[in-house]
């Protein structure tokens, strides 16, 4: 858990003929999408955001980060907190709090909370569509994305669904060591990040693992 891949976030995107239609046609290309997202992304210091497990909705949580390598993934039996020098993972179940320091040279690509402040810009476009759902007309964009250097990458594509008005990551896909993993993001709050806690206290009664 001390390497925290963007695939915890990262939602796949089934495209169900009887569900949707999709359109070749878009009123941008790809690019211009991509580049009006690397301008509204790049430019963020702090965000937060709520996440759901597509393939099992009882694994969820919420995350607060910065850009200086501190965040907060809180979920239901676990707590990870890094204040951008130490991570302390707190294990609800066992009551265990395991203690690391952070390698600064380890901070790469494959940290969630990179993905907004660093991610983007490791990617390029390939390919923008227009999908509309059956169900009730809900319009939205698929943007689909290849590692600059999948060598050296984590992750080597990305597919992002978004708000065709606004632009906003309703989801995100990626496609992490051979396999693709389903999430949802909503609640995405930039540079508003309020009470956020990147130090961590742990209880009294806690078992204390102290790997410094």
């Amino acid at each position: 858990m001390n390497k925290i891949t963007l695939s915890i976030i990262a939602f796949l995107l089934f495209f169900n003929v009887s569900q949707t239609r999709i359109f070749a046609q878009n009123e941008i290309s790809h690019t211009e999408c991509f580049n009006s997202i690397k301008e509204k992304y790049n430019k963020i210091n702090a965000i937060s955001f709520k996440f759901t497990s597509a393939d099992n909705p009882d694994f969820r949580g919420t995350l607060s980060a910065e850009s200086s390598n501190k965040y907060r993934l809180d979920l239901k039996n676990r707590t990870i907190v890094s204040n951008g020098k130490t991570l302390w993972n707190f294990d609800k179940t066992t009551n265990k709090v395991v203690i690391t320091s952070i390698d600064e040279s380890d901070a790469g690509s494959g940290h969630i909370q990179t993905f907004f402040f660093g991610f983007i810009s490791q990617f390029q476009s390939t390919e923008l569509k227009t999908e509309i759902s059956a169900k009730g007309g809900t319009r939205s964009y698929t943007l689909y994305l290849d590692a600059k250097n999948p060598q050296k990458s984590d992750i080597k594509k990305a597919i992002l669904s978004l708000n065709p008005k606004t632009l906003g990551i309703n989801a995100v896909q990626v496609l992490s060591d051979g396999k693709w993993q389903k999430w949802e993001i909503r609640d995405i709050k930039l540079n508003k990040v309020v009470g956020a806690k990147y130090e961590f206290t742990p209880p009294e009664d806690a078992q204390i693992i102290d790997m410094r």
